[in-house]
């Protein structure tokens, strides 16, 4: 093993940088996967999938080739020569910079990211992407709303109506586009953000892959946090890592441009690469690529006026019902930035809260594992409906943990129903139609000890002490009419500083 080690070495001193290959932090296995061939079992090796773009590069930019090698793949450099530096290099963020056409992208460092914040305007008419995907074969849609592909989520949700689906998460689109495919034999288009992917793992390895059930898709990918394009933390992470993270399942990637000619030509691509791979493709599309769409006024009925908006039943429930030793965990999306301005706006501390900013769908798994530690300590969490739908599971293991063993007590669980994915663009959830979800039958199905519904502001102080007297978690529905202040900041804490408060909070 000696001289493969030394090989190892050599390999990393030519062709990387100690940013990407620390030999201190770095197990001896995965600096194998890094030479040209791998002494363990070279047999193994997996073909590499494809990133593309249809357009050349921003300027600035510069394009690396990967040359794909048993084992793993050599990193060449830039198209041209550029020694690598081996000195130990800032701790910074790295990224992906689009490769030029027909080439093949790997992560790259900080000094290779474009910068195209604000030097270009949105150009694909949404209208036209989805009448092209029409007419491509692309005719059944499914997947979770995202902001960057808000536009044409809208078209898709105003124009396919039978022929779309909304997801609760991102694995169950890729399932219910398997199913699809298998019935008729066409290849389906599955759109989420680049944050689900997680969610979308599972089914992407284990059921569409083409060495598994082979089930040809286009995933149509909002790739937040993109490389050159400013964003919150949390994206930034995950939009550093999506092609890479993608080419780790084996899934060759497609990069839209923004301009109309070469959006179309990336969604034809994509559609014959899915054919003829027989799994899934992804087409990524970075921010700034879709024109906005034009939305109506929201219209809010009689009935709806009567009920509070979510920051209004956020400030009642933190002005008159948690208590000051209490924890609070936010769900993801404007409902945690509504907690932070509330608490702001009422002179209250936002030591004793968890405000999500990601991991959609697991705020009620958070509070649980809060309330689990410290019993006697009450923990409201704060969710939405899309939110909760996306993981609706998590409301059984709080009725078994309760059922079976009489804990949670101290768990409120708030379901802040406004009946739409509001911070991606207000597109529908499950809940949006009357009758498909009731929150509280769920909950009283699953072991709650209580739960009730607040059709207005008045009804939450009365529903709240109806539950009180029992021993379980509660679940309380308020409904809410639509809307959200235009103004409405973002938390100034760092989610670091954040969670060290907490901690102390909680600790102490």
């Amino acid at each position: 093993a000696y001289p493969s080690m030394l090989s190892v070495a050599e390999s990393i001193l030519t062709n990387t940088r100690s940013l990407e290959a620390d030999a201190d932090l770095l197990p001896v296995k995965k600096v194998i996967t890094m030479i040209d061939e791998n002494p363990l079992n070279p047999s193994l090796a997996p073909e590499k999938p494809t990133v593309v773009a249809t357009s050349p590069l921003p300027s600035g930019a510069r394009a690396f080739s990967t040359v794909a090698r048993a084992g793993g793949f050599s990193r060449v450099g830039p198209i041209g020569s550029r020694s690598f530096s081996t000195k130990s290099a800032p701790q910074v963020d790295k990224a992906v910079t689009p490769p030029a056409t027909g080439t093949k992208a790997q992560s790259n460092g900080p000094e290779m990211i474009a910068n195209t914040e604000g030097k270009t305007d949105p150009q694909v008419c949404p209208v036209s992407a989805y009448e092209h995907a029409r007419a491509i074969g692309l005719n059944f849609f499914t997947g979770v709303p995202d902001s960057l592909l808000s536009p044409f989520c809208h078209v898709v949700a105003t124009e396919a109506e039978q022929d779309h689906v909304i997801a609760a998460n991102e694995g169950s689109a890729i399932a219910t586009a398997a199913g699809y495919h298998f019935a008729t034999g066409e290849v389906p288009m599955v759109y989420l953000q680049n944050s689900g992917l997680g969610n979308a793992v599972n089914p992407i390895m284990s059921l569409a892959h083409k060495e598994v059930y082979g089930t040809p898709m286009v995933v149509v990918v909002g790739w937040r946090g993109c490389p050159g394009h400013k964003d919150e933390p949390q994206h930034v992470v995950q939009g550093r890592q999506t092609v890479a993270q993608l080419e780790s399942l084996g899934v060759s990637t497609v990069i839209m441009p923004n301009d109309q000619d070469g959006a179309m030509e990336s969604m034809q691509q994509a559609v014959d690469m899915a054919r003829a791979e027989g799994q899934p493709v992804a087409l990524l599309v970075p921010p700034k690529t879709f024109q906005p769409a034009k939305k109506a006024p929201v219209e809010i009925s009689a009935a709806d006026q009567v009920k509070p908006t979510r920051e209004e039943a956020i400030e009642a429930l933190l002005t008159e019902f948690v208590g000051p030793n209490d924890a609070v965990v936010g769900t993801t999306g404007f409902c945690s930035r509504e907690i932070y301005e509330s608490r702001k706006r009422l002179g209250q501390s936002n030591e004793s809260d968890f405000l999500s900013v990601g991991s959609m769908g697991h705020a009620l798994s958070i509070a649980q594992g809060i309330a689990l530690a410290q019993p006697d300590r009450t923990v409201w969490c704060l969710d939405g409906d899309g939110a909760s739908i996306m993981h609706l599971g998590n409301l059984a293991t709080t009725g078994a943990l309760s059922s079976s063993y009489g804990q949670l007590s101290n768990l409120r669980h708030i379901i802040l129903n406004n009946r739409v994915h509001d911070s991606v663009g207000a597109q529908p959830t499950a809940a949006t139609y009357d009758g498909a979800v009731d929150f509280p039958a769920l909950a009283n199905a699953t072991g709650y000890a209580a739960a009730g519904t607040a059709p207005t502001a008045a009804d939450i102080g009365p529903a709240l002490e109806e539950m009180n007297s029992k021993v379980g978690p509660k679940l309380l529905e308020i409904q809410l009419k639509l809307g959200t202040r235009s103004d409405l900041g973002r938390p100034k804490t760092s989610t670091l500083d954040a969670a060290v408060a907490l901690k102390s909070f909680l600790q102490k």
